[in-house]
């Protein structure tokens, strides 16, 4: 028997890996936050044919100009809604996950030619630095572009790991092993789906800086080695990125999606969100940053070669931006896995190492769809009773809403939960919310009144004229206690998770 044989176990475990991501995510609810807006926006775009371009969900910001970015994926997300309601929903999140984490798991095995490694590096780099973010929202739908450029930028840029056979560059570098003339195609379809298409662009621009950089010392030392560093000249690739940036121009609203990303990254309206906030060290999350990027640093000491250039920018940008923000632990948690399972590889060493292909066992594969099938939405809700049942967050407050909804008496000027505001855009679009999750859009003076009255302050309550009051009877603890103790305030629900109460008009 060949010695080289490829292990059907070390290549299931990568495949059961990169399913697991899927069933994860499948187990998840739909939360009380950002889809909520996000299909209430979408409904608005098919009932007035067009995009919206000021506010209409507040009475605070009323008529003040939007930049609607992710118009597309509200379309798509509505789109499921409609067809099969949150459960629907669910499945295809879920499977915008396992595609991802498909393509990870085979550009992984890809580099190191080990599945062993590759499947360790999905399962303890991309899994859990990216589990927090596989909510419903149109970040998830774009997982699988992001994959996409990190194969191109891999493949085209020859990341130590990658097949070193010869494939020469064809018309503005078409060709098999490469294909930038993708990279256009992704950031046209990104752009119109989340506001991070931005990646499309910076992914591939450090890499080409990195890769002329070592061009240009190689042939300053005379050395051949930085010429080997992409499959593609580089002008073709500086052709296809300029192509891209004009691609992303093809949205709504052309150029000025640029200026977009700018005020995004830039408002001050983030400090009020704690995802644009840094991790805390000691955090699940935070120190998995932390513990990975450390743990990468280690593994390329060890193995005493370090990177190409191109590829240390790309990693060093995105271990930055994790530890910048929360929100974007995912993109580092995506490229881990390959760089993982390179300098793992020496450490686990199997069969199948230098194999052109991978064997399956398939009968804990078959183990795994069936768990897919069991715990799918449509069958979950009648399998599994309580918290495991639901598709719901507990937390949203359907059962206050409702009572509002219907409530002859409901109030015109509404004081309620940030995530809650969501979920009323949704569920009562009638009534005109004081604020909700689009941290791009509200001002930073109408976050920190909503951060004082949520405290308790009835003074900046008043100074919105407000006339009801929606709870959380967590996040708004403090101010709970201060309407329930007010006789100018009637309570109409006061439920497990939220209180909804109306003031009592003057005789």
């Amino acid at each position: 028997m060949d010695s080289r044989a490829p292990e059907p176990q070390a290549g299931t475990l990568l495949a059961l890996a990169a399913g697991a991501a899927g069933l994860v995510a499948q187990l998840g609810v739909l939360p009380c936050n950002d889809v909520w807006w996000h299909l209430a926006t979408a409904r608005l775009i098919v009932r007035d044919g067009a995009i919206p371009t000021v506010d209409t969900f507040t009475f605070t910001e009323a008529g003040q100009p939007y930049l609607n970015q992710p118009w597309l994926a509200q379309l798509l997300l509505f789109a499921l809604f409609r067809v099969g309601g949150a459960a629907l929903l669910l499945f295809a999140n879920a499977a915008a996950v396992g595609v991802a984490y498909a393509l990870l798991g085979r550009l992984a095995w890809e580099r190191s030619r080990n599945a062993r490694a590759a499947a360790w590096s999905l399962i303890l780099g991309g899994m859990l630095l990216g589990a927090d973010n596989w909510g419903v929202r149109p970040q998830t739908l774009v997982l699988p572009l992001f994959v996409g450029v990190l194969v191109l930028v891999s493949r085209g840029f020859q990341f130590e790991g990658t097949a070193d056979a010869a494939m020469p560059a064809t018309f503005l570098g078409w060709t098999r092993a490469t294909r930038f003339w993708l990279l256009p195609i992704f950031a046209a379809l990104w752009v119109n789906l989340h506001g991070s298409f931005a990646l499309t662009l910076v992914v591939p621009a450090l890499a080409l800086v990195g890769a002329t950089l070592e061009r240009i010392a190689g042939q300053r030392l005379g050395a051949d080695a930085a010429k080997r560093s992409v499959r593609v000249p580089l002008r073709f690739v500086a052709v296809w990125l300029a192509l891209a940036t004009l691609a992303c121009c093809a949205n709504p609203r052309g150029a000025h999606v640029f200026t977009y990303v700018a005020h995004h990254v830039s408002t001050r309206a983030n400090a009020f969100n704690l995802e644009y906030l840094p991790p805390e060290p000691f955090s699940l999350g935070g120190g998995a940053v932390f513990a990975v990027g450390l743990g990468a640093v280690v593994l390329t000491l060890r193995s005493r070669r370090l990177p190409a250039l191109a590829e240390i920018l790309v990693f060093v940008f995105l271990l930055v931006q994790a530890v910048l923000a929360r929100r974007a632990i995912i993109w580092f948690g995506l490229f881990a896995p390959p760089f993982l399972a390179l300098r793992l590889a020496p450490l686990l060493k199997s069969k199948e190492t230098d194999s052109p292909r991978l064997r399956l066992d398939w009968r804990p594969l078959t183990g795994l769809a069936i768990a897919v099938v069991l715990t799918s939405p449509w069958l979950r809700v009648h399998l599994f009773h309580g918290a495991r049942g639901r598709l719901l967050d507990a937390a949203t407050p359907v059962a206050a809403v409702e009572k509002l909804r219907t409530d002859p008496a409901a109030p015109s000027r509404l004081f309620h939960d940030l995530e809650y505001g969501c979920y009323l855009e949704w569920a009562a679009p009638q009534q005109k919310v004081f604020i909700d999750t689009r941290f791009d859009f509200h001002t930073g003076p109408l976050l920190e009144d909503y951060v004082a009255i949520s405290r308790g302050s009835l003074a900046r309550l008043d100074a919105y004229d407000i006339d009801g009051v929606l709870l959380d009877k967590v996040e708004e603890r403090a101010l709970v206690d201060v309407i329930r103790k007010d006789p100018a305030w009637e309570v109409r629900v006061d439920d497990d998770i939220s209180l909804y109460a109306v003031k009592r008009k003057a005789r």
